[in-house]
């Protein structure tokens, strides 16, 4: 239906928009229920179920669980009541969906791992739990206790020590890593110095087994364990071969050799990062005396192992792979050229194709961007404007359709988002719409809505709107210009709004995503 009216008309038009929303204030009030700080693993997907911790202010930080809806967010288990008043809860983190279960870290004592089935009485404790991650094998779940290496299947019975590398003390083994059903690791086995090199495991204690000694003078400190090209890669040092390089082994000794040398800088001995797979090759982070902080990528051979691009010739940091992400045929980044700021970048693998994806803060003025995860057709990410500080954004891969969603935290005040988990084509993250009051949020991203903005100032250009909008005489169409304007529900026009000669005025009533 179309009405026509002076200087402007007005018309109804079916279109979809994008809102995140509030699934519940778990902890009312403005201190707030989700972790502020710390980027661990907090939620996870259990079968259509969301599984995270959180904190209500009466029994502390514990286990929950959600279906998007609010009285569907609910508390699973007190896995530490009647606590001390002012150390509530057993603040879970480190889940990871392995089967049936969500196995996740909690301390109602000393540190345990648990294991849930999303309800009460299938949320036990398995074992203690003295490490910071946990990997799985198939079915099996594999992690540090008593500073040794365990794995359990999810029941007590089958919960038990793998191996014993250092009886009289602790081998701390960290960097579990799946490559082709084998557990790779990084151990120490010397109970008197630092003697931490690559070991493997069939989950047997007999199957566990060092693989290569690679630095006879000391330590090697393997890092950035990563499967890739059906072995295993990773960074390691060793002063004979030139400080930090890239590493990769088929499980034999004889296999395990040097791919590049001298990946660092001398003055600072920062190891290599945050390696990626993207397109075929290995991407990664590395200081280099002669570039700085640049992103290397490596085919698995010495002369493929090679500076992607100095995207900051001028500068120390540049670009860097932590908390890239893989959409289509690009993998995006935050970089900086030392004009721009801090900015999303993207590379198709080659020089000239590493480029300035998204000038989100224009000037020198950094947006930061961060959290980059990969769902469905898109990457959602935080980044930060000056008008709307750090908020949640998306980008399908077009310049033009990367855009912030609509503000949580009015104004320049910053929402901070993070954590983002996907279930069922819901984007479940954490979010402040105020202050510390942190608290669960959720996107739907099933409805292909186009984001909206909200408006500000006088209309003129195409301008967006939250669920409705009601116009005022601070909004004002100049003289012989064609607007567009966009809202959820309806569009009220108050006295005071005015458009001048020759202006036509349209707006479209975004249906279908309050």
């Amino acid at each position: 239906m179309k009405k026509i009216l002076p200087a402007f008309c007005l018309f109804a038009q079916i279109t979809f928009a994008q809102t995140p929303t509030l699934v519940k204030d778990i902890y009312n009030g403005t201190v707030g229920s989700l972790s502020y700080y710390g980027e661990t693993s907090r939620m996870a997907n259990l079968n259509g179920t969301l599984i995270f911790g959180a904190n209500d202010g009466t029994v502390g930080a514990e286990l929950w669980k959600s279906n998007g809806t609010s009285a569907g967010t609910v508390l699973v288990k007190d896995i530490k009541p009647n606590d001390n008043q002012y150390f509530k809860g057993s603040d879970p983190t480190l889940f990871i969906t392995i089967g049936n279960y969500v196995f996740f870290a909690a301390y109602s004592g000393l540190g345990e791992l648990y294991r849930t089935d999303g309800t009460t009485a299938g949320t036990i404790q398995l074992s203690t739990f003295s490490g910071s991650e946990i990997t799985n094998i198939g079915t099996t779940a594999y992690y540090a206790n008593n500073g040794e290496l365990w794995k359990s299947n999810g029941t007590i019975g089958g919960t038990s020590q793998v191996k014993d590398i250092v009886p009289s003390g602790d081998s701390s083994p960290r960097n579990l890593t799946n490559v082709n059903g084998t557990l790779y690791f990084v151990a120490n086995d010397d109970a008197d110095v630092l003697n931490e090199e690559i070991w493997k495991s069939n989950g047997t204690s007999g199957g566990t087994v060092k693989v290569k000694e690679l630095n006879t003078n000391g330590s090697s400190s393997p890092t950035g364990l990563i499967s890739f090209d059906n072995k295993l890669y990773f960074f390691a040092f060793n002063n004979d071969n030139g400080g930090w390089g890239l590493y990769k082994s088929d499980g034999t000794s004889a296999g395990t050799v040097l791919v590049k040398s001298g990946l660092y800088d001398p003055s600072n001995a920062i190891a290599p990062s945050d390696p990626i797979v993207f397109n075929g090759a290995l991407y990664f982070t590395a200081n280099t005396a002669g570039n700085g902080v640049e992103i290397w990528k490596s085919d698995g051979t010495n002369a493929g192992t090679v500076l992607l691009k100095d995207i900051n010739v001028s500068g120390f940091q540049g670009g860097g792979t932590h908390e890239a992400a893989v959409l289509g045929s690009y993998l995006y980044f935050s970089a900086t050229d030392g004009i721009n700021g801090i900015e999303l970048w993207r590379t198709d693998g080659t020089a000239n194709g590493t480029v300035l994806f998204k000038d989100i803060r224009a000037g020198n003025g950094s947006s930061d961007p961060a959290k980059l995860k990969t769902i469905g057709t898109k990457i959602y990410f935080q980044a930060s404007t000056a008008a709307n500080g750090a908020e949640l954004w998306q980008t399908d891969g077009i310049a033009d359709n990367t855009v912030q969603l609509p503000d949580i935290a009015s104004g320049s005040m910053a929402s901070i988002p993070a954590y983002f988990t996907e279930v069922n084509g819901t984007i479940f993250f954490r979010a402040t719409s105020y202050g510390f009051d942190v608290e669960l949020w959720k996107l739907d991203i099933n409805s292909n809505c186009p984001p909206t903005l909200a408006p500000t100032g006088n209309i003129t250009t195409n301008q967006k709107a939250n669920s409705s909008v009601s116009t005022t005489g601070t909004n004002i169409i100049p003289t012989s210009v064609n607007v567009t304007y966009q809202a959820g529900k309806y569009v009220q026009l108050n006295p005071g709004f005015r458009t001048q000669g020759n202006t036509v005025f349209q707006t479209k009533i975004l249906a279908g995503c309050n």
